[in-house]
């Protein structure tokens, strides 16, 4: 009787050793693996974040992609020439270059900084283009101006044109945050409207009608305070018509 309890304990026992081995490896195991997405986390951030801007139908994508411009000229052109869209959901894609406070001077000091490397160069044609949700603070006539000045800065030469600019001017006002952009091809590819571009283009006149209203209007839906497409193309001519009264310098004060 003795020698059998005594090999039940030693049995006992050896179990007990095995399960303590075996708990120790697990959790070396999970140690392990937490290390080692703890290192890969650190070495290869995700390419691309969803920030919310607490704007129905409006969402900031974060990247790491070098040149985010290039990326979404990509995927424009793509869409012009193949009239495939490629995002169900996805109606507009503007990709921005710099962000700034929404504030008049802090949009100075940013648009500066970015028309260097756009407008330091030979005689182009610009418009200027500001889109605003949910902010009363800044005045669209007084944005123009401003950088209009900024513009004809870099070269005395440049010229505001309302139907075909080389290169537009973006802003893309939302709350408290401005996303500037100086983009190329805008009119051509239809405010950069990926539904639209998709449309193929019964005649030449329809492919050179401005951004149609059904695109607009369903990113605009539910939004308050939001102009319609037509207001919103009305705001966008008169808003051209600003830049081109203070593209010459004999004209700026």
């Amino acid at each position: 009787m003795k020698e059998h309890k005594s090999d039940e304990k030693a049995g006992t026992e050896e179990a007990g050793a095995v399960a303590v081995a075996e708990e120790d490896i697990e959790d070396e195991l999970k140690k392990e693996v937490s290390s080692l997405k703890a290192t890969q986390s650190w070495r290869y951030p995700s390419r691309f974040t969803s920030i919310d801007t607490g704007i129905k139908n409006n969402i900031f994508i974060k990247t790491t992609v070098e040149d985010p411009v290039k990326l979404a000229m990509a995927v424009l052109n793509d869409v012009a020439d193949t009239k495939i869209q490629k995002g169900r959901f996805l109606l507009r894609i503007i990709p921005v270059e710099i962000t700034c406070k929404a504030y008049l001077e802090d949009i100075k000091t940013a648009a500066d900084i970015l028309f260097e490397k756009h407008f330091r160069c030979e005689p182009t044609t610009f418009a200027i283009v500001v889109n605003k949700r949910y902010n009363d603070n800044l005045l669209r006539d007084e944005v123009i101006h401003s950088l209009a000045l900024l513009v004809t800065d870099k070269n005395q030469d440049h010229k505001a044109n309302l139907k075909e600019a080389k290169k537009t001017v973006l802003l893309e006002i939302m709350k408290g945050v401005c996303c500037l952009s100086v983009l190329e091809d805008y009119k051509r590819l239809r405010h950069y409207n990926l539904a639209e571009l998709a449309k193929p283009e019964a005649t030449e006149a329809e492919g050179n009608q401005p951004e149609d209203t059904e695109g607009v209007k369903a990113e605009e839906e539910g939004d308050q305070g939001e102009e319609s497409e037509k207001e919103e193309d009305d705001v966008e001519e008169n808003q051209e018509k600003g830049a081109e009264k203070y593209s010459k310098p004999s004209e700026m004060k």
